[in-house]
């Protein structure tokens, strides 16, 4: 699949999913963190960033892990540099990001119906 990293419609989404990001996970703490508390932090991030792409496209491995580096040069430019730092960390530690995210399955749910014997 090619990307036009240029188009216009492109980089608004690459800037939605910039304030979505910042909005909701503070991200100016990150470089003095720990590593375990880091991995959280990533772990949030890609989901989010998961949840805004499966709305839009669905992309293989590949596919995504090029849509993140470019993500990543974009936020380099606007001076996002913990968003940034997130998405490199995330970036080298995918697999085992992607490996959690795959593992959690929801719960099936059984509804339980009253059997009473007819009168």
């Amino acid at each position: 699949m090619k990307m036009n990293s240029h188009h216009p419609t492109f980089l608004l989404f690459l800037d939605t999913m910039t304030k979505h990001i910042l909005t909701n996970i503070k991200t100016d703490v990150y470089f003095s963190l720990n590593k375990e508390k880091k991995k959280v932090i990533q772990y949030l991030t890609l989901k989010m960033i998961l949840q805004l792409i499966n709305v839009k496209v669905k992309l293989t491995k590949d596919e995504f892990l090029d849509l993140l580096k470019i993500f990543l040069s974009k936020n380099e430019e606007n001076e996002h540099f913990e968003l940034s730092g997130i998405l490199y960390d995330i970036i080298n530690d995918f697999e085992s990001l992607n490996e959690k995210l795959m593992d959690i399955k929801k719960p099936k749910r059984i509804i339980k119906i009253d059997k009473t014997p007819n009168e």
